[in-house]
C-alpha cells in the first residue's frame, strides 16, 4: 500500500491532519471545495487513478470532487460505524489507497 497523502504528526501543526510533506492543513481543501471552487481551479494532481475512501464525517457530495479517481464513502463500501483502527485495517484490506477523515483521534486508535 503507498504512503498516505494525509499524515498527522504532533510534531506538525500540533497534530492536525495535513498533506505529507507540507504544513498544509487538510480542512483547507475541504474549506476550498465547500466554498464552490474546483479541485482543478487549484490543486495540481498525478495522472493516476487512485481509490480514495471517505470517512462518515466528511460531506458525501465530496466524492464528486475528486472525478478523475474512484471514490467511495463508508456507507456505500458498507464499512460505516467501524472504530478508526478497524477501519483502517478494512480500507487496506479492500485495497483503498486513501482514506479521508478529519478524525483527529485516529493515531491513538
Amino acid at each position: 500500500m503507498a504512503e498516505p497523502v494525509i499524515v498527522i504528526d504532533p510534531e506538525i501543526i500540533g497534530g492536525t491532519p495535513c498533506f505529507r510533506g507540507t504544513r498544509v492543513p487538510f480542512k483547507n481543501l475541504i474549506d476550498y471545495l465547500e466554498g464552490g471552487h474546483s479541485r482543478s481551479e487549484g490543486i495540481i494532481t498525478s495522472q493516476d487513478r487512485v481509490k480514495i475512501l471517505l470517512d462518515e464525517c466528511l460531506p458525501l457530495n465530496l466524492r464528486h470532487s475528486f472525478p478523475q479517481h474512484e471514490v467511495h464513502t463508508v456507507q456505500w463500501a458498507g464499512l460505516k460505524g467501524k472504530k478508526k483502527g478497524e477501519l483502517v485495517l478494512a480500507a487496506e484490506d479492500a485495497a483503498y489507497d486513501v482514506l479521508i477523515t478529519v478524525d483527529k483521534n485516529l493515531p491513538h486508535q
